[in-house]
């Protein structure tokens, strides 16, 4: 082997480790790594690193210059490498933060084990933490999420100042005083749609995306219709129908719109900018799209959706539909569109406050 040969000295040293190990369970290893070339000593460092059933340790002494301690007053002391071990085993964890997988990285990081007397335990809570938290709020557990969230205002606010006020609004409930709902709930909870259908799309996860799509223009339909008008399209009232909306009563005598017919009927009554998503050349590309919803597996076809039906319908909703809901949002005191999730932990987030 070459003597300056990182990658076959670590392999070595990794196998001649596991070995020894396996042979002798329960005995103490320790790696000096004072001594040897360079090369010599980063490997023995890096093998090291990757166990924790051997620490590391070196020769101190005196120094006069960087080139050999004073002769006589040497003496071996341990490296200090908890910190340096914890975080090479949570970088795969947080890892996962950039493809959204949080459920993931709070399964990885609750698997590592570390003294609970140690000053880093601390960070590693924080991090189990606020994946499990982010975890929740991708499955739409806003609940659950602001519960675990809410006692790291201090550390996530200069880093992620809409955060928690973004959970809040989610969350927020009626007034207990009045009886009045909270207006900006509804739009919060659609934005937050919007945001989860593009997390499924960066995992490649188009049908869930589209599907997530599909329910965010129904819902803004149903949404605006019971604001505005007191209407519920799970029982409409026959009189309400409009004579161009053709829709009939069911075997419970209840008529129930669904999708377009709710669009329609919106846009018929409440004007622009709602019928501005449903006629002309935008309600055609929109009946096209959601054809292509209707033929997917997870609705009522056997094809999956392509990344290329997504790109599609994502430009449909940018250009057609998220402008609306930014109008009609602020309308309700929501004005600015919630951002999506963080895809980062950063290192200050772990220090403490």
């Amino acid at each position: 082997m070459p003597a300056d040969d990182l990658d076959g000295a670590v392999l070595a040293l990794q196998g001649k480790l596991a070995e020894l190990c396996e042979r002798f369970p329960g005995a103490a290893f320790v790696a000096d790594y004072t001594g040897g070339t360079k090369t010599m000593s980063a490997a023995l460092v890096c093998a090291a690193l990757e166990r924790e059933d051997v620490d590391l340790q070196l020769v101190l002494g005196t120094r006069a210059d960087l080139v050999k301690v004073k002769s006589g007053t040497e003496q071996t002391a341990a490296a200090s490498a908890v910190r340096t071990r914890l975080q090479r085993r949570m970088a795969p964890c947080l890892g996962a933060w950039k493809r959204y997988a949080y459920a993931e990285a709070a399964e990885g990081l609750r698997s590592i084990c570390i003294s609970s007397g140690s000053p880093d335990l601390a960070r590693l809570n924080v991090a189990r933490n606020l994946s499990a938290a982010l975890a929740r709020w991708d499955a739409f557990d806003h609940v659950g999420a602001l519960d675990l969230l809410d006692d790291y205002g201090a550390r996530t606010a200069p880093v992620w100042p809409t955060l928690l006020p973004t959970l809040r609004n989610l969350t927020c409930k009626d007034n207990p005083r009045t009886g009045k709902r909270n207006p900006r709930q509804e739009p919060a909870r659609l934005w937050d749609l919007w945001r989860n259908a593009e997390r499924r799309a960066t995992q490649g996860r188009f049908d869930d995306a589209v599907a997530r799509l599909y329910r965010l223009i129904e819902w803004t339909a149903q949404w605006q219709l019971d604001t505005k008008r007191g209407w519920k399209t799970a029982h409409f009232p026959a009189e309400e129908l409009p004579k161009t909306v053709s829709a009939t009563a069911g075997p419970d005598g209840k008529i129930k719109l669904g999708l377009w017919h709710a669009w329609r009927v919106a846009a018929e009554q409440l004007g622009e900018p709602i019928a501005g998503v449903v006629t002309g050349g935008a309600g055609e590309e929109l009946r096209d799209l959601l054809d292509l919803r209707n033929r997917s597996i997870l609705a009522h076809g056997f094809s999956p959706v392509r990344e290329s039906d997504w790109r599609r319908m994502q430009k449909w909703m940018s250009e057609r539909f998220l402008p609306v809901l930014d109008r009609l949002s602020a309308e309700e005191g929501l004005k600015e569109r919630p951002p999506q999730l963080p895809t980062e932990l950063l290192a200050i987030v772990l220090e403490p406050v």
